[in-house]
């Protein structure tokens, strides 16, 4: 649902895939739509108008690719689940939600975990009602934390500007500081910015980067072997 997360996703998945050949690598259609409408603002709104026509317009892009002759979806922005999940078509989606908590359960350390994502995905509770359900104590930063996350995603990344280091070591201090063994990069933009900051998305690093489980999870299910 933009450049840079369309971009990332595909380096991702070429890295992740173990090939020799072009031909070992997986077959895929790339459907970037830009244009639709932020989603944050939509939920934000909480104008059910907005909400639909959000709603239907990825109801159309995952149609539009099953009729193409793709019968797994994967859909890079943690806030459209708000919408994926109203849709009967979300039998078709590899759930990027389920998929990172499903990460989160498998590292070492998991008993507390700090969501940073847009406020439109932490108003939908995606994530905590999610992570709360596989019993992990979830952390939401504070007003001003929240407001110096949503800067590094609306200030920098989708402008394509470096985030600032010193911006994020307050994001990251903040949810250190809260007790917490680990934090999901819940936005498209914070994997991006995750790669240009050296963040540590190892199994036992701080950081689960949804993404990156997204991406290996697709090479899992899609590679030519399978």
């Amino acid at each position: 649902m933009g450049p840079n997360a369309s971009s990332l996703f595909y380096k991702m998945l070429i890295e992740k895939t173990p090939a020799a050949k072009d031909q070992d690598h997986m077959d895929l259609m790339m459907l970037s739509h830009a244009s639709i409408p932020d989603r944050t603002a939509a939920i934000l709104s909480g104008d059910k108008e907005r909400i639909g026509y959000v709603r239907d317009l990825i109801r159309d892009d995952i149609i539009r690719l099953r009729a193409a002759g793709c019968d797994r979806i994967a859909i890079t922005c943690n806030t459209a689940h708000y919408f994926v999940d109203m849709l009967e078509e979300k039998k078709h989606v590899i759930h990027l939600i389920s998929e990172t908590v499903n990460a989160v359960k498998s590292r070492p350390h998991h008993s507390r975990a700090a969501i940073l994502a847009t406020r439109g995905t932490i108003e939908t509770r995606i994530y905590q009602d999610a992570l709360e359900a596989a019993g992990i104590e979830v952390y939401i930063p504070s007003e001003i934390g929240q407001d110096k996350i949503m800067s590094i995603i609306y200030d920098y990344v989708k402008k394509g500007s470096p985030a600032p280091q010193a911006l994020w070591n307050d994001i990251h201090s903040e949810a250190a500081e809260s007790g917490c063994d680990l934090a999901v990069l819940g936005c498209t933009e914070l994997s991006f910015a995750a790669r240009e900051l050296k963040l540590d998305i190892t199994e036992n690093g701080f950081y689960v980067d949804s993404m990156d489980v997204l991406a290996s999870k697709c090479v899992e299910l899609c590679a030519p072997s399978n």
